[in-house]
């Protein structure tokens, strides 16, 4: 990761992330957590795998809904940031 953009190394070959810089995790409940199983993700136009995605399983998907449930009213109340210009 580069520490001032927050963003992954890219790889000189095909200007995308290369797969071990990246690092990826779920956001459930306020917290980063990591998947049940992981998944490749694949660069459609070389075929090759340039990052790992987590994946849920049913109960770590439903205590995701459970959470989007309870923060759903707190975040619905704040409405839209005026518009700028």
């Amino acid at each position: 990761m580069n520490n001032r953009t927050g963003y992954a190394k890219v790889s000189p070959e095909d200007g995308i992330p290369a797969a071990a810089s990246v690092n990826l995790k779920l956001l459930i409940d306020g917290a980063l957590v990591d998947g049940t199983t992981i998944l490749d993700v694949i660069n459609p136009a070389t075929g090759k795998s340039f990052a790992q995605a987590p994946r849920a399983d049913r109960a770590l998907a439903e205590k995701a809904i459970a959470a989007a449930k309870r923060a759903f009213p707190s975040w619905s109340a704040l409405g839209y940031p005026p518009p700028q210009g």
